[in-house]
């Protein structure tokens, strides 16, 4: 976090339909938002275990949302994530059973984004690595300078 909060969207239907759930900065409340309809609703509970997120500071952030149950867990970064140790906090809603992922900051918010992995509930594949040398922009520039 560098500025302010940011907030993680899941199960997006349409830009006035989804889930979106904040953190900010010296902030001991998880912000938990369905938004219906254009409407937003907010429930604001207190980080249960995880530490109060700091400015500048990297953390390792895990959403579970299975059936109408989410789960938020956040450790610094270089930390393995451990519920008892980590939890945020839980939230139920029923809204919305599928959608799109997404971030959103708004205002002074500002966040950094590192190493995103999305998977299905009980993944234990291979470990997250950051870009991949064959797959990066310059490769690819130079790949289609190349074929012209």
């Amino acid at each position: 976090i560098v500025a302010g909060y940011n907030a993680f969207l899941m199960r997006v239907q349409d830009a006035g339909n989804l889930y979106g759930h904040m953190v900010g900065a010296d902030d001991p409340i998880m912000w938990w938002h369905s938004k219906e309809g254009d409407e937003w609703a907010a429930v604001e509970k207190k980080i249960e275990k995880a530490p109060i997120p700091k400015l500048n500071v990297w953390y390792r952030m895990k959403f579970i949302a299975e059936g109408s149950q989410f789960t938020c867990l956040m450790a610094e970064r270089g930390e393995e994530l451990d519920e008892a140790k980590h939890l945020v906090g839980t939230w139920e809603h029923d809204a919305f059973a599928s959608g799109a992922i997404g971030f959103r900051e708004s205002g002074s918010e500002h966040c950094r984004y590192d190493n995103v992995l999305v998977t299905t509930i009980g993944f234990d594949g291979v470990k997250p690595t950051a870009v991949r040398p064959a797959h990066n922009l310059l490769i690819a520039w130079g790949n289609i300078k190349k074929a012209y």
